[in-house]
């Protein structure tokens, strides 16, 4: 008797730990499949400039909505005790993330703007400032890897 208390004791001691790490790795994947849904809209609308498809470019307001919504929650993505090192689950999250969270704000802001703003000058048909608001997103994302993401 003592042994199956001692037993069920331990299963429920461990249990949240067990819990918290499944959480972890669910939270790691599930930011993992919100960047790739960026980098799809990022490619959905290099694609339309580059591939010369001008029927498409209204398209590029939903492609840039959709970066603009998906970098206002990215801070989110990211509480205490879900990054480096935590989970059998691999991040490209470096630990600059937790330890600035406040630059990570304004880096994922920043990202947020630059994607309404491109979506405004798709809006206003002003097809020659297109290419250089493109470039501003691409920008935002890459000084925010350069800061906060891991190369592998």
């Amino acid at each position: 008797m003592k042994r199956t208390i001692l037993i069920l004791a331990s299963i429920l001691l461990l249990a949240p730990a067990t819990l918290h790490a499944d959480r972890n790795a669910d939270l790691i994947k599930y930011r993992k499949a919100v960047y790739s849904s960026m980098k799809g809209h990022m490619a959905a609308i290099s694609r339309i400039l580059r591939g010369r498809l001008a029927e498409y470019t209204g398209h590029i307001i939903d492609h840039a909505e959709a970066l603009k919504q998906t970098a206002r929650i990215l801070p989110e993505l990211f509480p205490a005790g879900t990054g480096f090192g935590e989970t059998a689950v691999k991040t490209a999250a470096k630990p600059e993330v937790w330890e600035r969270p406040e630059e990570f704000h304004k880096a994922a802001k920043r990202l947020e703007d630059t994607s309404a703003d491109l979506a405004e000058t798709v809006r206003s048909g002003n097809v020659k400032a297109l290419r250089e608001k493109v470039g501003a997103v691409g920008k935002a994302c890459q000084r925010c890897h350069q800061q906060f993401r891991r190369k592998d």
